[in-house]
């Protein structure tokens, strides 16, 4: 037990090594996604690659997710959250770039603009419905193939116009 403390102050220390595991992963996912052939070809392509991927990780890491998410406190918490922020500005980043070489696509007068909102909607949308207990209050539960599916058009939808 010695070793463990002179590596980790306390058991919840481990917790970042885990989330930074799977964001590691998550980061993996995003650049086969991004990367595969064909998927910079279309704004379409870019979203649905964008929203496959976090809906995806999402459903894969759902209770590790949520277990570091309630046990995370403090210092821990705050470092969880770095890293969290560093992921998203990476991903992000890889998506807005993807998004804005299909700029006239975008029917809106800020491009730039639509694609920041559009990576709020897909995003939050897709952490709503995977990592929430909300499906409960509606009449339906969509399985994640449905969500991929209707969260993507929502995305084109809204920067396509």
């Amino acid at each position: 037990m010695g070793g463990f403390y002179a590596r980790f102050a306390a058991k919840e220390a481990l917790l970042v090594p885990l989330a930074e595991e799977v964001l590691s992963e998550a980061r993996q996912a995003m650049d086969a996604a991004f990367d595969a052939p064909g998927v910079a070809s279309s704004l379409s392509r870019v979203v649905d690659a964008y929203v496959g991927v976090i809906v995806q990780q999402f459903r894969e890491h759902r209770s590790t997710l949520q277990q570091i998410r309630q046990a995370a406190s403090g210092e821990t918490a705050a470092a969880i959250a770095r890293l969290v922020h560093e992921f998203n500005v990476y991903a992000h980043a890889r998506f807005r770039t993807l998004a804005l070489e299909h700029r006239a696509s975008i029917k809106h007068r800020s491009p730039a603009q639509a694609v920041e909102l559009a990576l709020f909607i897909g995003s939050a949308s897709a952490r709503e419905a995977i990592l929430s207990e909300n499906w409960k209050s509606y009449e339906i539960r969509p399985d994640d193939a449905l969500l991929v599916a209707e969260i993507s058009r929502a995305v084109r939808r809204y920067l396509e116009g």
